[in-house]
């Protein structure tokens, strides 16, 4: 089979000649069957030759030219066909399946509807755009909120929906993992913003008998101050009175010295930190002003059945000072305290004593009173 070559010595016409020739010589070894012996090679030859019956059978195959079908209904593609047909809650809805975390339906949603753009109808005609927004807001920001690090961002999403926010916030915040301290904070501060008293309490209560049982009292008391709970407060006051009942330490003194107005948050707070100013001044040599509050602690009612032996004990020491400190009034005082609560086991190898000093310093502070008197 001759082939053109630009390059080959001849003539188009010398080719066509040529090719002419051997398609003759090719069509007349057919016709004698020359290459029956081989049913391919002869299908082949009668290809080249142009043989009409062959070129049809093998015409109708092609080759296709759409390999795999268009997957024309994908998320996506409803989404283009939603925004020609203007239809935008078809767009949010196709939107809400093909994102993984919602961000991106609740934030187009919140855009188009402070736009004024959705107008929104149900089966009864009524417009549910609004309940629509909220409800992809309350969405996003759940999911926010069981993030560990993006909870207070979740949180700042379902404050601003109006009318089921807070109450799935309240819900939330108590099923938060506590974690560190600075977390357990934050926590109880978003409570305490959103006016959710009960959550602070509840919180500040786990947390506080958490930090009892590590023996943390300084911390559960700052818990139980946050949460304005004063029966939780009066528990851990006592928690510190028996503990110096049992120990004669007072813990934490620089927070029981600086609670200022907060000790009011309960009496047995009150008589506690009373107790520990009592402890300051005798330490700092006020021996006076330490005696008259001790005095005052003992007639107020706030002592705790198990703490009046400590506080007579206490007074042992300024009854034997060399200066008379009590007055003869602090002093019957004293004796109506032994006689209504001396009876406590714990006192009474120090009664014998206590009643001696007593009496010695009423002597002495009748007479120095009458000296005063006269003069």
């Amino acid at each position: 089979m001759p082939v053109y070559n630009v390059y080959g010595g001849y003539s188009v016409n010398e080719f066509i000649i040529r090719w002419k020739h051997w398609q003759m010589d090719l069509c007349s070894n057919l016709e004698t069957n020359y290459f029956v012996i081989d049913s391919n090679l002869e299908m082949l030859m009668k290809l080249i030759a142009g043989d009409e019956s062959i070129l049809w059978e093998h015409s109708m195959y092609t080759e296709a030219c759409v390999a795999e079908r268009w997957q024309a209904n994908r998320h996506l593609d409803r989404v283009i066909l939603a925004l020609i047909e203007n239809d935008l809650y078809q767009v949010i809805k196709e939107i809400q399946y093909m994102s993984d975390n919602g961000w991106f339906a609740a934030h187009l949603m919140d855009l188009l509807y402070k736009c004024g753009k959705l107008n929104i109808l149900s089966k009864e005609k009524t417009n549910v755009t609004a309940q629509l927004h909220e409800s992809l807001i309350l969405e996003y920001g759940t999911t926010l909120m069981s993030h560990h690090s993006l909870w207070q961002c979740g949180a700042s999403y379902l404050i601003h929906c109006p009318k089921q926010g807070l109450g799935r916030l309240e819900i939330l915040l108590q099923s938060l993992p506590t974690g560190t301290e600075a977390r357990i904070n934050k926590i109880i501060d978003v409570a305490r913003d959103n006016n959710m008293p009960h959550v602070v309490a509840s919180i500040c209560k786990i947390q506080g008998m958490k930090s009892i049982r590590q023996g943390r009292l300084g911390n559960a008391l700052m818990l139980a101050l946050k949460a304005h709970d004063g029966n939780f407060t009066t528990y851990i006051a006592d928690q510190f009175l028996k503990h110096y009942a049992e120990h004669g330490e007072l813990e934490c003194r620089d927070l029981l010295e600086n609670l200022g107005s907060c000790m009011l948050a309960s009496d047995r707070l009150t008589f506690l930190g009373k107790y520990c100013e009592f402890h300051h001044m005798y330490g700092m040599g006020e021996f006076r002003e330490a005696a008259s509050l001790l005095v005052s602690l003992l007639v107020s009612n706030l002592t705790p059945k198990y703490f009046w032996s400590i506080l007579l004990t206490d007074a042992i020491p300024l009854l034997e000072a060399e200066d008379v400190i009590f007055s003869s009034n602090d002093c019957y005082e004293l004796l109506r305290c032994a006689e209504a609560h001396g009876d406590d086991p714990k006192f009474q190898d120090k009664i014998s004593i206590f009643r001696i000093g007593v009496a010695r310093n009423l002597a002495r502070s009748l007479s120095l009173e009458g000296c005063q008197a006269e003069h």
